[in-house]
């Protein structure tokens, strides 16, 4: 079921320079007030890349998690930084959908309707992770599932 929400162009943009540039380490999106555009979540600002480094990607990752409220869903793309069991370095990117149980009914409604039509603008994501409550936001585990 689609729900009309359309996407920021500006946010296409920036997933985009994300994916090819490694700018950030996350972009965090929302729907706004209007219930019109998925639009950036200015309100945690935006982190660069920490390199290939994974201890201070896990360490942005868990900072990340601590910005994230039960009462607001959110759409969220982290670029995880491993290495593979054969030694290569690599990132792949994870969409989250941040939606926790105690969210009201009608905000889990609203975000889960137009999730997809987010998705389909983002191309070459690794994984898809679904979050209802911040054990389900473990580093080693989504990691695990892009290997």
């Amino acid at each position: 079921m689609a729900s009309g929400v359309e996407v920021d162009p500006t946010l296409v943009k920036d997933y985009e320079e994300m994916k090819l540039r490694s700018t950030w380490s996350y972009l965090i999106s929302k729907i706004n007030d209007s219930k019109e555009k998925i639009v950036n979540d200015d309100g945690l600002a935006r982190q660069p890349c920490s390199g290939n480094d994974k201890e201070a990607n896990k360490a942005i990752f868990d900072s990340l998690k601590g910005y994230l409220d039960d009462q607001e869903p959110r759409y969220i793309v982290f670029d995880f930084r491993f290495t593979t069991e054969e030694g290569k370095i690599v990132n792949k990117l994870a969409f989250i959908f941040w939606c926790s149980d105690n969210c009201k009914i009608n905000k889990k409604m609203l975000y889960a309707a137009s999730k997809d039509n987010l998705r389909k603008q983002f191309k070459g994501l690794a994984s898809e992770v679904q979050a209802n409550d911040k054990g389900d936001l473990d580093y080693d585990e989504i990691i695990k599932g892009m290997k």
